[in-house]
């Protein structure tokens, strides 16, 4: 499916054929991820619909992300992130900062200091929140740095353990055993 939008400025959603098969009645819509979409009401809410267009997931967020790990980032009345499942249950309450979204069972999460650490599916502080920046993991390593001075770069693991030392000037993600570094 495809989002549309009519002459009204609200969005549905199109088949393959063209076809309206949701009807254009949403203030925003985004594309499907793991069978749901993200849907903003005529109140500046997000929701989600189903591929049928039942609305399965309340619009009471001010902000949502696409699925992973089968969880949203969600953002709260007091405007701090969370996570619900696909039901639309908060299996995460909204009490961090930012957060990023899962991948590899862990999702960074900033706290009010604007320290970054990790939480698994549970909403449990698996790494503490102890770094400035990360860009998530790939291949069990996470690419973390502290801003300020040279702002160096290297990798923990899923313990939170540094196995590859703050060096680095820039750093990539980890692909097929390797990663992209610049030398300082």
């Amino acid at each position: 499916m495809a989002r549309a939008k009519d002459g009204n400025g609200k969005y549905g959603y199109v088949n393959e054929a063209g076809k309206l098969v949701i009807p254009c009645k949403w203030a925003s819509a985004a594309s499907f991820e793991e069978g749901l979409a993200c849907v903003q009401d005529d109140n500046g809410k997000y929701g989600f619909i189903d591929k049928k267009g039942k609305l399965v997931i309340a619009c009471q967020w001010k902000e949502v992300g696409y699925f992973y790990d089968g969880l949203s980032k969600v953002v709260g009345n007091n405007g701090k992130y969370g996570f619900i499942d696909n039901k639309g249950k908060q299996v995460v309450p909204c009490i961090w900062k930012e957060a990023d979204p899962f991948c590899e069972g862990l999702a960074g999460v900033w706290n009010d200091y604007d320290k970054s650490g990790f939480i698994d599916t549970t909403g449990k502080v698996v790494i503490p929140c102890q770094w400035d920046n990360n860009h998530g993991f790939s291949e069990g390593l996470c690419q973390v740095w502290n801003d300020g001075g040279d702002a160096l770069r290297g990798y923990i693991d899923k313990t939170g353990k540094v196995v590859i030392p703050l060096k680095w000037g820039s750093a990539g993600d980890f692909s097929e055993g390797l990663a992209g570094v610049e030398e300082i």
